[in-house]
Protein backbone atom coordinates (compact mmCIF):
# COMPACT_ATOMS: atom_id res chain seq x y z
CA UNK A 1 0.00 0.00 0.00
CA UNK A 2 1.37 3.47 -0.86
CA UNK A 3 0.86 6.65 0.36
CA UNK A 4 1.22 10.39 -0.50
CA UNK A 5 1.42 12.70 2.23
CA UNK A 6 1.27 16.93 0.99
CA UNK A 7 1.84 19.59 3.61
CA UNK A 8 1.04 23.16 3.40
CA UNK A 9 1.62 26.02 6.02
CA UNK A 10 3.71 26.35 8.86
CA UNK A 11 6.40 24.47 10.81
CA UNK A 12 3.84 23.27 13.53
CA UNK A 13 2.19 21.48 10.07
CA UNK A 14 5.56 20.05 8.91
CA UNK A 15 6.55 18.53 12.54
CA UNK A 16 2.85 16.86 12.61
CA UNK A 17 2.87 15.24 9.39
CA UNK A 18 6.78 13.74 10.36
CA UNK A 19 4.25 11.61 12.97
CA UNK A 20 1.46 11.38 10.40
CA UNK A 21 4.24 9.45 7.76
CA UNK A 22 5.70 7.33 10.84
CA UNK A 23 2.08 6.08 11.55
CA UNK A 24 1.60 5.06 8.48
CA UNK A 25 5.42 2.96 7.62
CA UNK A 26 4.68 1.87 11.10
CA UNK A 27 1.47 0.06 9.64
CA UNK A 28 3.41 -0.84 6.66
CA UNK A 29 2.59 1.97 4.08
CA UNK A 30 5.09 2.63 1.84
CA UNK A 31 5.73 6.89 0.87
CA UNK A 32 5.24 7.45 -3.29
CA UNK A 33 3.98 9.83 -5.91
CA UNK A 34 0.53 11.64 -5.77
CA UNK A 35 -0.11 9.94 -9.09
CA UNK A 36 0.13 6.21 -7.80
CA UNK A 37 -0.93 6.72 -4.55
CA UNK A 38 -3.90 4.27 -2.18
CA UNK A 39 -3.89 6.95 0.22
CA UNK A 40 -3.67 10.95 -0.39
CA UNK A 41 -3.14 12.95 2.79
CA UNK A 42 -3.64 16.53 2.95
CA UNK A 43 -2.59 17.89 6.25
CA UNK A 44 -2.62 22.03 6.13
CA UNK A 45 -2.38 25.08 8.24
CA UNK A 46 -5.40 27.92 8.09
CA UNK A 47 -3.37 30.47 9.10
CA UNK A 48 -3.14 32.11 5.61
CA UNK A 49 -5.79 31.64 3.13
CA UNK A 50 -3.36 30.91 0.81
CA UNK A 51 -2.50 27.61 2.16
CA UNK A 52 -6.25 26.55 2.26
CA UNK A 53 -6.89 27.61 -1.51
CA UNK A 54 -3.74 25.46 -2.57
CA UNK A 55 -5.23 22.19 -0.59
CA UNK A 56 -8.45 22.84 -1.94
CA UNK A 57 -6.96 22.93 -5.63
CA UNK A 58 -5.01 19.67 -4.78
CA UNK A 59 -8.58 18.15 -3.48
CA UNK A 60 -10.16 19.60 -7.19
CA UNK A 61 -7.94 17.25 -9.25
CA UNK A 62 -8.18 14.38 -6.44
CA UNK A 63 -11.72 14.60 -6.93
CA UNK A 64 -12.02 14.41 -10.67
CA UNK A 65 -9.48 11.09 -10.23
CA UNK A 66 -11.34 9.19 -7.91
CA UNK A 67 -14.25 9.41 -10.00
CA UNK A 68 -12.00 6.78 -12.39
CA UNK A 69 -10.53 5.12 -9.58
CA UNK A 70 -13.36 5.12 -6.58
CA UNK A 71 -10.81 2.73 -4.25
CA UNK A 72 -8.74 6.08 -3.77
CA UNK A 73 -8.80 7.53 -0.35
CA UNK A 74 -8.69 10.87 0.59
CA UNK A 75 -7.86 12.41 4.09
CA UNK A 76 -7.90 16.47 5.15
CA UNK A 77 -5.70 17.04 8.36
CA UNK A 78 -4.44 19.77 10.44
CA UNK A 79 -5.83 23.24 11.03
CA UNK A 80 -8.12 23.04 7.75
CA UNK A 81 -9.48 19.85 8.82
CA UNK A 82 -10.55 21.55 12.27
CA UNK A 83 -11.54 25.10 11.12
CA UNK A 84 -13.70 22.85 7.97
CA UNK A 85 -14.85 19.76 9.30
CA UNK A 86 -18.57 20.19 8.64
CA UNK A 87 -17.93 20.93 5.31
CA UNK A 88 -15.68 18.37 4.53
CA UNK A 89 -17.25 16.05 5.90
CA UNK A 90 -20.48 16.47 3.41
CA UNK A 91 -17.99 15.77 0.83
CA UNK A 92 -18.62 12.13 -0.14
CA UNK A 93 -14.80 12.27 -1.71
CA UNK A 94 -12.89 12.85 1.75
CA UNK A 95 -12.56 9.46 3.65
CA UNK A 96 -11.31 11.14 6.88
CA UNK A 97 -11.01 14.69 8.79
CA UNK A 98 -8.98 14.94 11.51
CA UNK A 99 -7.82 18.21 13.32
CA UNK A 100 -4.59 19.30 14.75
CA UNK A 101 -6.43 17.79 18.34
CA UNK A 102 -7.10 14.60 17.18
CA UNK A 103 -3.95 13.35 15.50
CA UNK A 104 -3.34 10.65 18.49
CA UNK A 105 -6.43 9.09 16.60
CA UNK A 106 -5.02 8.54 13.81
CA UNK A 107 -3.97 5.74 14.20
CA UNK A 108 -7.40 3.94 15.21
CA UNK A 109 -8.86 5.66 12.33
CA UNK A 110 -6.80 3.85 10.06
CA UNK A 111 -6.92 0.61 11.43
CA UNK A 112 -10.92 1.34 10.73
CA UNK A 113 -10.00 2.65 7.63
CA UNK A 114 -8.12 -0.72 6.46
CA UNK A 115 -11.35 -2.64 7.67
CA UNK A 116 -13.75 -0.82 5.84
CA UNK A 117 -11.72 -0.58 2.21
CA UNK A 118 -10.38 -4.87 2.98
CA UNK A 119 -7.07 -3.13 2.81
CA UNK A 120 -4.15 -5.67 3.97
CA UNK A 121 -2.86 -4.95 7.43
CA UNK A 122 0.68 -5.95 7.07
CA UNK A 123 1.14 -4.72 10.99
CA UNK A 124 -2.50 -5.09 13.47
CA UNK A 125 -0.47 -3.08 16.00
CA UNK A 126 2.77 -1.30 15.81
CA UNK A 127 5.32 -1.89 18.79
CA UNK A 128 6.19 1.72 18.37
CA UNK A 129 5.38 5.03 16.47
CA UNK A 130 8.68 6.54 15.83
CA UNK A 131 8.59 10.10 13.64
CA UNK A 132 9.70 10.11 10.36
CA UNK A 133 11.37 12.63 10.34
CA UNK A 134 12.75 14.50 7.02
CA UNK A 135 16.12 14.38 5.56
CA UNK A 136 18.48 17.03 7.27
CA UNK A 137 20.34 17.66 10.51
CA UNK A 138 17.47 19.24 12.52
CA UNK A 139 14.56 17.89 14.15
CA UNK A 140 11.82 19.07 15.37
CA UNK A 141 10.20 18.53 19.13
CA UNK A 142 6.88 20.11 20.10
CA UNK A 143 7.65 21.69 23.69
CA UNK A 144 3.85 23.57 23.83
CA UNK A 145 0.74 22.45 22.24
CA UNK A 146 -2.03 24.96 21.00
CA UNK A 147 -2.11 28.64 22.08
CA UNK A 148 -3.93 31.33 24.48
CA UNK A 149 -2.29 34.56 22.92
CA UNK A 150 -5.81 35.12 20.52
CA UNK A 151 -4.86 37.56 18.46
CA UNK A 152 -7.53 39.29 16.75
CA UNK A 153 -6.42 38.01 13.08
CA UNK A 154 -5.26 34.61 14.40
CA UNK A 155 -7.28 31.47 13.91
CA UNK A 156 -4.80 28.99 15.58
CA UNK A 157 -6.46 29.58 19.52
CA UNK A 158 -9.76 28.16 17.60
CA UNK A 159 -8.07 25.12 15.56
CA UNK A 160 -5.22 24.04 17.92
CA UNK A 161 -6.82 24.53 21.19
CA UNK A 162 -5.31 26.30 24.28
CA UNK A 163 -2.12 26.07 25.04
CA UNK A 164 -0.44 22.99 27.17
CA UNK A 165 3.26 22.25 27.80
CA UNK A 166 4.45 18.56 27.25
CA UNK A 167 6.40 17.42 30.51
CA UNK A 168 10.31 18.06 30.24
CA UNK A 169 11.03 14.39 31.12
CA UNK A 170 8.62 13.63 27.98
CA UNK A 171 10.65 16.55 25.60
CA UNK A 172 14.40 15.62 26.80
CA UNK A 173 13.39 12.17 25.88
CA UNK A 174 12.21 12.89 22.25
CA UNK A 175 15.50 14.97 21.97
CA UNK A 176 17.45 12.03 23.09
CA UNK A 177 16.26 9.80 20.79
CA UNK A 178 16.23 12.30 17.77
CA UNK A 179 20.23 12.94 19.15
CA UNK A 180 20.38 9.47 18.81
CA UNK A 181 19.14 9.18 15.47
CA UNK A 182 21.62 11.45 14.25
CA UNK A 183 19.98 14.77 14.32
CA UNK A 184 22.77 17.39 15.85
CA UNK A 185 20.43 20.16 16.18
CA UNK A 186 17.02 20.07 17.46
CA UNK A 187 14.18 22.78 16.88
CA UNK A 188 11.61 23.40 20.07
CA UNK A 189 8.66 24.20 18.52
CA UNK A 190 5.61 26.28 20.01
CA UNK A 191 3.07 28.65 18.90
CA UNK A 192 4.37 30.78 22.10
CA UNK A 193 8.11 29.06 23.48
CA UNK A 194 8.31 31.39 26.29
CA UNK A 195 4.88 30.49 28.02
CA UNK A 196 6.46 26.65 28.22
CA UNK A 197 6.00 25.31 31.76
CA UNK A 198 3.35 27.77 33.29
CA UNK A 199 1.36 24.86 34.74
CA UNK A 200 3.84 24.12 37.06
CA UNK A 201 5.74 25.42 39.68
CA UNK A 202 9.94 26.43 38.80
CA UNK A 203 9.56 25.48 35.05
CA UNK A 204 9.78 27.47 32.05
CA UNK A 205 11.50 27.78 28.98
CA UNK A 206 15.00 29.37 30.11
CA UNK A 207 14.98 25.71 33.05
CA UNK A 208 14.11 23.10 29.98
CA UNK A 209 17.21 25.23 27.87
CA UNK A 210 19.12 23.98 31.27
CA UNK A 211 17.82 20.88 31.02
CA UNK A 212 18.57 19.87 27.52
CA UNK A 213 21.87 21.61 27.03
CA UNK A 214 24.65 18.90 28.71
CA UNK A 215 22.67 16.56 26.31
CA UNK A 216 26.11 14.65 24.60
CA UNK A 217 25.83 14.79 21.00
CA UNK A 218 23.60 17.61 20.95
CA UNK A 219 25.35 20.88 19.20
CA UNK A 220 22.43 23.14 18.57
CA UNK A 221 19.29 24.43 19.90
CA UNK A 222 16.72 26.34 18.13
CA UNK A 223 12.91 27.92 19.59
CA UNK A 224 10.20 28.66 17.37
CA UNK A 225 8.20 30.90 18.08
CA UNK A 226 8.81 33.50 20.76
CA UNK A 227 6.18 36.08 21.58
CA UNK A 228 7.84 39.34 22.35
CA UNK A 229 5.17 39.90 25.31
CA UNK A 230 6.34 36.88 27.41
CA UNK A 231 10.07 36.89 26.56
CA UNK A 232 11.52 38.28 29.79
CA UNK A 233 15.35 40.27 29.85
CA UNK A 234 16.32 37.15 32.42
CA UNK A 235 15.96 34.51 29.65
CA UNK A 236 18.29 36.66 27.63
CA UNK A 237 21.11 36.29 30.30
CA UNK A 238 20.18 32.40 30.72
CA UNK A 239 21.04 31.86 26.69
CA UNK A 240 24.20 33.92 27.01
CA UNK A 241 25.49 31.15 29.35
CA UNK A 242 24.10 28.32 26.84
CA UNK A 243 26.63 28.13 24.12
CA UNK A 244 24.20 25.41 22.11
CA UNK A 245 21.36 27.37 22.07
CA UNK A 246 21.43 29.57 18.88
CA UNK A 247 21.69 33.12 18.70
CA UNK A 248 18.63 33.89 16.40
CA UNK A 249 15.73 35.48 18.05
CA UNK A 250 12.32 35.17 15.96
CA UNK A 251 10.49 38.14 17.30
CA UNK A 252 6.79 38.15 15.80
CA UNK A 253 6.05 42.20 15.30
CA UNK A 254 2.77 42.33 13.46
CA UNK A 255 2.88 46.42 13.34
CA UNK A 256 4.93 49.20 14.76
CA UNK A 257 2.14 51.02 15.60
CA UNK A 258 0.50 51.19 18.80
CA UNK A 259 -2.98 51.69 17.85
CA UNK A 260 -2.90 48.41 15.90
CA UNK A 261 -0.66 46.37 18.42
CA UNK A 262 -3.83 46.89 21.13
CA UNK A 263 -6.32 46.68 18.16
CA UNK A 264 -4.70 42.88 17.37
CA UNK A 265 -4.23 41.85 21.23
CA UNK A 266 -0.62 41.52 21.38
CA UNK A 267 0.01 42.89 24.85
CA UNK A 268 3.12 45.20 24.22
CA UNK A 269 4.15 48.45 23.15
CA UNK A 270 6.42 49.41 20.17
CA UNK A 271 8.98 50.71 23.18
CA UNK A 272 8.64 47.63 24.84
CA UNK A 273 9.78 45.92 21.44
CA UNK A 274 12.67 48.04 20.83
CA UNK A 275 13.11 47.25 24.58
CA UNK A 276 13.50 43.95 24.11
CA UNK A 277 15.95 44.29 20.67
CA UNK A 278 18.09 46.41 22.46
CA UNK A 279 18.75 44.45 25.25
CA UNK A 280 18.97 40.93 22.61
CA UNK A 281 21.75 43.17 20.53
CA UNK A 282 23.62 44.43 23.72
CA UNK A 283 24.00 40.87 24.99
CA UNK A 284 24.39 39.21 21.68
CA UNK A 285 26.34 41.73 18.96
CA UNK A 286 26.27 39.32 16.29
CA UNK A 287 22.62 37.68 16.91
CA UNK A 288 19.97 38.12 14.43
CA UNK A 289 16.40 39.08 14.52
CA UNK A 290 13.86 38.24 12.68
CA UNK A 291 10.42 39.04 12.29
CA UNK A 292 6.48 38.56 10.91
CA UNK A 293 4.59 41.44 9.39
CA UNK A 294 0.95 41.94 8.40
CA UNK A 295 -0.08 44.50 6.14
CA UNK A 296 -3.29 45.93 5.66
CA UNK A 297 -5.11 45.00 8.71
CA UNK A 298 -8.53 46.14 8.54
CA UNK A 299 -7.77 49.35 10.86
CA UNK A 300 -4.89 50.15 9.48
CA UNK A 301 -4.13 53.58 8.14
CA UNK A 302 -1.32 55.28 6.16
CA UNK A 303 0.19 56.38 9.56
CA UNK A 304 0.07 53.21 11.00
CA UNK A 305 1.96 52.01 8.01
CA UNK A 306 4.15 54.41 8.41
CA UNK A 307 5.07 53.44 12.09
CA UNK A 308 5.92 49.87 10.87
CA UNK A 309 7.50 51.58 8.50
CA UNK A 310 9.50 53.50 10.93
CA UNK A 311 10.36 50.71 13.24
CA UNK A 312 11.70 48.63 10.64
CA UNK A 313 14.44 51.25 9.71
CA UNK A 314 15.00 51.44 13.72
CA UNK A 315 15.36 47.32 14.27
CA UNK A 316 16.76 45.98 10.85
CA UNK A 317 15.57 43.00 10.65
CA UNK A 318 18.10 40.23 9.51
CA UNK A 319 15.06 38.69 7.97
CA UNK A 320 11.05 38.88 7.80
CA UNK A 321 8.20 36.88 6.75
CA UNK A 322 5.88 40.09 5.31
CA UNK A 323 2.10 39.14 4.59
CA UNK A 324 -0.61 40.85 3.54
CA UNK A 325 -3.94 40.28 5.82
CA UNK A 326 -6.29 37.46 5.46
CA UNK A 327 -9.32 37.48 7.11
CA UNK A 328 -10.22 34.30 8.91
CA UNK A 329 -13.70 33.37 10.02
CA UNK A 330 -14.33 33.08 14.11
CA UNK A 331 -11.68 35.46 14.81
CA UNK A 332 -12.12 38.96 16.27
CA UNK A 333 -10.79 40.75 13.46
CA UNK A 334 -13.18 39.22 10.61
CA UNK A 335 -16.34 41.37 11.16
CA UNK A 336 -14.15 43.82 10.19
CA UNK A 337 -14.04 42.97 7.08
CA UNK A 338 -11.20 43.11 4.45
CA UNK A 339 -11.65 47.34 3.70
CA UNK A 340 -8.11 47.94 2.39
CA UNK A 341 -8.01 47.55 -2.05
CA UNK A 342 -5.67 45.20 -2.88
CA UNK A 343 -3.69 47.55 -4.34
CA UNK A 344 -2.86 49.87 -1.76
CA UNK A 345 -1.97 46.71 0.12
CA UNK A 346 0.19 45.77 -2.58
CA UNK A 347 1.78 49.54 -2.71
CA UNK A 348 2.97 48.74 1.00
CA UNK A 349 3.86 45.65 0.84
CA UNK A 350 6.21 46.32 -2.10
CA UNK A 351 7.77 49.20 0.27
CA UNK A 352 8.24 46.69 3.04
CA UNK A 353 9.49 44.49 1.10
CA UNK A 354 12.21 46.93 -0.50
CA UNK A 355 13.55 48.31 3.60
CA UNK A 356 13.62 45.06 4.63
CA UNK A 357 15.75 43.83 1.34
CA UNK A 358 18.49 46.98 1.97
CA UNK A 359 18.56 45.91 5.76
CA UNK A 360 19.24 42.58 5.14
CA UNK A 361 21.78 43.41 2.77
CA UNK A 362 23.53 44.98 5.20
CA UNK A 363 23.21 43.27 7.72
CA UNK A 364 25.29 40.45 5.82
CA UNK A 365 27.64 43.10 4.21
CA UNK A 366 28.78 43.31 7.84
CA UNK A 367 29.54 39.81 7.85
CA UNK A 368 32.44 39.34 4.77
CA UNK A 369 35.89 39.12 6.04
CA UNK A 370 34.69 37.50 9.78
CA UNK A 371 34.58 33.72 10.03
CA UNK A 372 31.47 32.26 11.07
CA UNK A 373 30.47 28.43 12.57
CA UNK A 374 28.64 26.96 10.31
CA UNK A 375 26.49 23.55 10.68
CA UNK A 376 26.70 21.65 7.69
CA UNK A 377 23.44 20.44 6.07
CA UNK A 378 23.50 19.30 2.56
CA UNK A 379 24.82 19.96 -1.03
CA UNK A 380 23.02 22.19 -3.28
CA UNK A 381 21.92 20.82 -6.23
CA UNK A 382 21.95 23.73 -8.26
CA UNK A 383 25.14 25.68 -7.12
CA UNK A 384 27.26 22.17 -6.13
CA UNK A 385 28.57 23.84 -3.04
CA UNK A 386 27.93 23.00 0.75
CA UNK A 387 25.40 24.82 2.16
CA UNK A 388 24.43 24.99 5.88
CA UNK A 389 23.19 27.83 8.62
CA UNK A 390 24.96 29.94 11.43
CA UNK A 391 23.80 29.72 14.37
CA UNK A 392 22.38 33.02 13.83
CA UNK A 393 20.25 31.20 10.96
CA UNK A 394 22.39 32.72 8.20
CA UNK A 395 22.63 30.51 4.88
CA UNK A 396 26.07 30.18 3.91
CA UNK A 397 27.21 28.37 0.89
CA UNK A 398 31.56 26.91 0.36
CA UNK A 399 33.60 24.47 -1.60
CA UNK A 400 33.42 21.05 0.34
CA UNK A 401 32.55 17.47 0.82
CA UNK A 402 29.39 15.85 1.35
CA UNK A 403 31.26 13.56 4.45
CA UNK A 404 30.90 17.59 6.16
CA UNK A 405 26.90 17.03 6.22
CA UNK A 406 26.05 16.99 10.34
CA UNK A 407 29.44 18.53 11.49
CA UNK A 408 30.38 22.12 12.60
CA UNK A 409 33.19 23.81 10.13
CA UNK A 410 34.70 27.76 10.15
CA UNK A 411 33.50 29.37 6.80
CA UNK A 412 35.76 32.30 6.13
CA UNK A 413 32.75 35.04 4.40
CA UNK A 414 34.05 36.37 1.35
CA UNK A 415 30.63 37.94 -0.29
CA UNK A 416 27.27 38.46 0.73
CA UNK A 417 23.87 38.87 -0.71
CA UNK A 418 20.93 39.77 1.00
CA UNK A 419 19.76 36.18 2.04
CA UNK A 420 22.58 34.47 1.60
CA UNK A 421 26.58 34.16 2.49
CA UNK A 422 29.18 32.62 0.31
CA UNK A 423 32.92 31.45 1.98
CA UNK A 424 35.28 29.54 2.25
CA UNK A 425 36.17 26.79 4.91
Amino acid sequence: MRYHLKTYGCQMNSHDSEYLAGVLEAFGWLPSSAGEADFVLLNTCSVRDNAEQKARSLLGKLRRRKLSQPALAIAVLGCMGERTRCQLEKQAEIDLTLGPRQLEEFPDRLRQLHQEREWPLPVEEPVAIPYRRTQGVTASVNITLGCNSFCSYCVVPLVRGREASRPPEEVSREVAEAVSCGFPEVLLLGQNVNSYGREWSGWDLGRLLQLLHPMPGLVRIRTMTSHPRDFPLSLVEQIADLPKVCEHFHLPLQSGSDRLLQAMNRGYTRTQYLSLVQAIRTRFPRASITTDLIVGYPLEEEADFLDTLQLMEEVRFDNAHILTYSPRPGTAAYPLGDPIPKGEKARRLSLLMEAHQIHALERNQALVGETVEVLVEERDPRSGKMYGRTGSDKAVYFPGEEAWIGSLRAVQVETAAAWSLLGIV
